[in-house]
Parts: C-alpha cells; structure tokens; sequence
C-alpha cells in the first residue's frame, strides 16, 4: 500500500557534566504506521553518549476502542535503529538521552530525527 502522508520531527539535546532525556509524544486518528527514530547529529565529547528510539505506541482495538500500550524501551541495542509497524496505531512517545560524564567547557550535542509514516486511511 502506498505511503499518505508523513510527519517528520527533529529533537535536539544537549548535556555539559550530567545527562538529559527529552519526549516527545504524537496523537493522531488510528491508522497504520511505520515509525522510526534516529540520531541524525551527533558531537561526541570523551565520555559522552547519545541514544534515540521510540517508548512506547497506542492501539485502539476498533472492536471494543480499548487502548492497548506497548512499551518497547529506552535502551535499544546500540547499532538498532528503533522502528516498529502497526494498525491501528494512535499515539507513539520518541526519546532522546544525551550522557555528557566530562564537565569540559564544550557540551555534548545530538539531535534525533522521529519519523511516522501513515498508509491506508
């Protein structure tokens, strides 16, 4: 089935001598979905790391209109790029997590790219 629309958003984030966790979460009318997150940006500092996926999504059963969560987690396998397709899919939550352990003078920036693709409505 061909792609109808899309939704592209960037996050940035930025840590100097701690770590900071950004969301961000999208609803929308059920529909099917191709999710993915990304780091598209990165400035590594010695002991500093960052982290994009997805947390978790919502379904609505289209029988009974129960939400139904499905938590994939913060910490995918370092080399995945967090993706997931669905029906019936209603809300998807994004994170990014910026580590920066060196207080330097220079802070540890990424930024991530969330991506929703819907088909079929």
């Amino acid at each position: 089935m061909p792609i109808d629309s899309c939704l592209f958003h960037h996050e940035l984030g930025w840590a100097s001598g701690a770590d900071g966790t950004w969301t961000r979460d999208f609803e929308f009318a059920p529909s099917s979905v191709l999710c993915t997150a990304h780091l598209s940006c990165y400035y590594n500092n010695p002991d500093s790391a960052a982290d994009a996926g997805i947390m978790l999504y919502r379904t609505r059963d289209p029988k009974t209109g129960i939400d139904i969560l499905h938590f994939i987690g913060t910490n995918p396998e370092p080399g995945q790029t967090p993706a997931f397709y669905d029906d019936n899919v209603d809300s998807v939550t994004f994170y990014l997590y910026v580590y920066d352990e060196n207080a330097g003078d220079v802070p540890m920036f990424a930024m991530a790219l969330f991506n929703i693709f819907f088909w079929g409505s």
